[in-house]
């Protein structure tokens, strides 16, 4: 988040902000975990923690160890969660299109059904393949899900391959439609399967950024 309240992903979050000492900490606690060479799921989250917090820049982030991290974790935990992370990190892997088809097998499995960063996560691989009004129907999807921060980041990256009366109509509609979003987020965020997943990195990292 910046100082307004607003999310900041990944790629554009001003890394000299991030705590060093606390980043350089966390790697340390980690290399002791690893040492033991019994990984468990929460240090395979801190690896790929530190995969983030180790790239200088979001061009440098070793996205293919992420993938290979992710495809451990989800054999380890079955959790469709995971694979929707697995998805992303092929896509920056591969490209959007690897994603995509990852992302089409997750969908047909019904686990994610009316969790809305699937239709983002869709919504962004389709705007970055250019395939602009398959995306706006995706990011329409997402942000009456989404609540907060992440509704007004959903729709203005809907005003980005919207037409303008497209963007009135839906601003219209979603007014009308955030109680019941508000309601259907609640109610997956008390589920069993429920698992945060954004494009911020997992702890430790995230709370080593200030």
């Amino acid at each position: 988040m910046n100082d307004r309240g607003d999310l900041v992903t990944l790629e554009d979050q001003d890394r000299t902000r991030w705590n060093q000492a606390q980043i350089g900490l966390a790697g340390r606690h980690l290399q002791e975990a690893l040492a033991g060479q019994r990984p468990g799921q929460y240090q395979i989250q801190a690896a790929i923690a530190g995969c983030h917090a180790a790239a200088p820049t979001a061009q440098a982030t070793d996205w293919p160890r992420i993938a290979r991290l992710y495809q451990h974790l989800a054999d380890m935990t079955g959790s469709p969660v995971v694979e929707l992370n697995r998805a992303v990190a092929v896509a920056m892997t591969d490209g959007p299109a690897a994603g995509l088809t990852l992302l089409q097998r997750l969908a047909a499995g019904g686990a994610l059904a009316g969790y809305y960063l699937l239709p983002a996560t869709r919504a962004d691989f389709l705007r970055r393949l250019g395939r602009n009004t398959e995306a706006a129907s995706a990011y329409e999807e997402a942000a009456l899900a989404g609540i907060g921060p992440e509704r007004r980041f959903l729709t203005a990256r809907l005003a980005q391959v919207s037409s303008p009366r497209r963007c009135l109509f839906f601003g219209a509609y979603s007014s009308a439609s955030s109680w019941a979003a508000g309601r259907r987020r609640r109610a997956w965020a008390g589920s069993s399967a429920a698992v945060v997943v954004t494009s911020r990195p997992p702890a430790p990292a995230a709370a080593a950024m200030r």
